[in-house]
C-alpha cells in the first residue's frame, strides 16, 4: 500500500509531461514557466515527471530557488516539487537553495547512491532541513549518507549510562522501496517525526527479515506509524546492546557519535 500522501498534489498531466512535448533533456527556463503556469496552488508545487530530464543544472536549480523571491530572505513559495520518471542520476549543490522545499519526488530515476551530486562530496539531501517527504523509490540505491547531516536536528541526551544522540527531524514521510540497498542508517531509529517508511523489494540484511517482514502487510498509515516506532526500538536497542559490548557496562562512559552509526558494522554499504 503507497502510504505517500499525494492528494494536495494536482494530476502530472502526462499528455503535457513527455519527451515529445519537450526535446531538451536538461531542466531549463521553459520547464518551469510551463509548470508555473500548469500549477494549481500558484507555483506552490511544480510538477517535472516523465520529461526524460537527465540534467537540472545549476542554473535551473538557481532559477527555482528565486521563484517569487525579490530578496534572499523572502520566503520561498515554492513547497513540493515532482521529478519523478525521468534520467536523474545526479543533482547540482546549487540545488540545496531550495531550502524550504519540503515534498521531493525522485522515484523511477537513475540514481545509485542517496543522490548523488556533482563534486561527489556531499549528499545534497542531508543539507535540505525543511523536507517532510521524500520519495527516492524505484532507483538503483545501494548506499546510504553515513550521517543524516541537516535532514535532521541533532542534540545529546543521556540514557541510562551511554550519551546517545536524540534526532529532532522534520522528515515524516522516508520512501525507499525498490532500490539495492542491504542496510539501514541507525540514526533512523531517531527519527522523531518519521511515520512512513517504505523499504521494501531492498535485499535488506540489517535490520534482519524478521522484523522487517511485518512491513509488507500493514494496511493503513496508523499501523504504518506503530510500525516504525517498534522498528525503532529494535534498531536503538540494537545499537545500545553492541556499544554496551563494545564499551563495558561498568562505569559511565561518553560513547562516540561514531559509535552509533557504525554499531552494525555497516560503515561499507553507507555513503
Amino acid at each position: 500500500m503507497d502510504f505517500v500522501d499525494r492528494s494536495s498534489l494536482p494530476d502530472s498531466h502526462p499528455s503535457r509531461w513527455n519527451s515529445e512535448s519537450f526535446a531538451s533533456t536538461t531542466l531549463g527556463s521553459v520547464h518551469i514557466a510551463q509548470a508555473i503556469q500548469h500549477s494549481s496552488d500558484d507555483g506552490a508545487t511544480l510538477m517535472f515527471s516523465k520529461m526524460n530530464i537527465s540534467d537540472v543544472g545549476a542554473a535551473a536549480a538557481e532559477e527555482l530557488a528565486r521563484i517569487g523571491r525579490e530578496r534572499p530572505e523572502d520566503e520561498s513559495p515554492l513547497k513540493r516539487i515532482t521529478l519523478g520518471n525521468n534520467c536523474l542520476s545526479i543533482l547540482p549543490m546549487e540545488f540545496s537553495l531550495l531550502s524550504q522545499l519540503r515534498y521531493l519526488n525522485l522515484k523511477r530515476n537513475n540514481f545509485s547512491v542517496f543522490p548523488d551530486v556533482r563534486d561527489d562530496t556531499l549528499c545534497q539531501l542531508t543539507i535540505m532541513p525543511s523536507l517532510d517527504t521524500l520519495d527516492i523509490s524505484h532507483n538503483r540505491i545501494k548506499k546510504l549518507p553515513t550521517k543524516a547531516g541537516d535532514l535532521v536536528h541533532l542534540r545529546v541526551e543521556k540514557l541510562s549510562i551511554l550519551i546517545f544522540p536524540v534526532i529532532y527531524s522534520c522528515l515524516q514521510v522516508f520512501s525507499l522501496s525498490r532500490n539495492k540497498i542491504t542496510q539501514l542508517p541507525p540514526y533512523l531509529s531517531q527519527f522523531s517525526n518519521l511515520e512512513v517508511l517504505q523499504v521494501e523489494k531492498n535485499p535488506l540484511e540489517w535490520p534482519p527479515k524478521a522484523v522487517m517482514e511485518k512491513a509488507e502487510s500493514l494496511d493503513s498509515r496508523s499501523a504504518m506509524k506503530d510500525w516504525v516506532r517498534s522498528l525503532q526500538d529494535w534498531m536503538e536497542e540494537d545499537c545500545r546492546s553492541k556499544i554496551q559490548d563494545d564499551f563495558g557496562t561498568g562505569e559511565q562512559v561518553r560513547i562516540p557519535m561514531s559509535a552509533l552509526w557504525t554499531c552494525t558494522g555497516i560503515n561499507s554499504d553507507l555513503e
